[in-house]
């Protein structure tokens, strides 16, 4: 396996000797250091007072529970990581580095924490939103950690639907479909495909990809046109197993949960290219360095 750096400090890319199969890294602002969890157990907390009248709480959890599984070692068994998730009673939980890894449906204002700030509102194509959290170079010179990701999805411009069998009855977007996609950034993956962002740069374009580039769960087109897939494609597979092998003995549990960064996807069915904001915010909360990476968002 070989590693090409792309765009100086926003991605890795790996390349399989002998196969089409890539999968390309989120890195640190600063040093270029590829980012990954600590400890790759890792629990979510869903707000299910946010999830929209007409969804199934019960039937949620489960659609959220299947797109964790597919990046876990019960699907994929030379990985390590373990993600779950689990109800809260927060209406609208805040996103910010507060050692909670959040899931919430934002339904009176599409803006970070439902603010009605015009600085900062989505953009109403956006299907959700994924903050990643990592450390600082100055607190972590070495290790680029991820401490924290939370997950919004929009549910002002957009409906959902928790079905996961075939054939679908209902129409919106597929709540599995999105979650999974946003999971592969919360876990430190990007677009597999330049899609008009820094870290694309050097990629074939996504309107002209490959079917083997299409067929990868990082692909940000590949939602609508695959809406039934429910397994990752091959290359996140191989990711997983590079960045977050099975060890012979695992350590100790971590009571401590670690928490991810930050990125944002929708779905793209105009072909309209991806938006990439990146944020040189610093934070410090308990002592700890942390900076928010970024926000990716596809267009509608």
């Amino acid at each position: 396996m070989s590693r090409l750096r792309v765009c100086l400090v926003y991605a890795l890319l790996v390349l399989y000797a002998g196969a089409a199969h890539a999968y390309v890294r989120t890195t640190r602002e600063g040093d270029g250091a590829a980012v990954a969890w600590r400890s790759a157990q890792i629990e979510f907390e869903l707000a299910t007072a946010s999830i929209p009248q007409g969804m199934d709480p019960q039937r949620v959890r489960n659609a959220i529970a299947s797109a964790l599984q597919a990046w876990t070692e019960v699907a994929v068994p030379c990985t390590s990581v373990a993600l779950r998730v689990v109800s809260s009673a927060e209406a609208a939980p805040s996103v910010a580095r507060d050692g909670v890894n959040r899931m919430v449906f934002r339904r009176e204002r599409w803006s970070k924490n439902g603010d009605p700030s015009p600085f900062l509102l989505y953009p109403p194509q956006q299907l959700a939103v994924t903050s990643v959290y990592v450390s600082r170079v100055e607190q972590s010179p070495k290790l680029a950690s991820i401490l924290e990701a939370d997950i919004e999805l929009n549910a002002v411009d957009f409906s959902w639907h928790e079905e996961q069998g075939t054939p679908r009855t209902n129409t919106g977007s597929d709540l599995g479909v999105i979650v999974r996609h946003e999971i592969g950034h919360a876990l430190g993956l990007e677009h597999n495909c330049n899609d008009g962002s820094a870290s694309g740069s050097g990629l074939e374009y996504c309107s002209k990809a490959s079917p083997e580039v299409r067929s990868a769960t990082m692909f940000p087109s590949w939602l609508e046109q695959n809406t039934d897939q429910r397994a990752l494609g091959q290359d996140e597979r191989h990711a997983l197993c590079d960045i977050y092998p099975k060890l012979e003995q695992q350590p100790a549990a971590n009571v401590n949960v670690d928490k991810a960064h930050s990125t944002t996807t929708s779905v793209n069915p105009t072909d309209a290219r991806p938006m990439r904001v990146f944020i040189g915010l610093a934070l410090t909360l308990l002592g700890l360095g942390t900076v928010l990476v970024h926000q990716r968002w596809l267009s509608r």
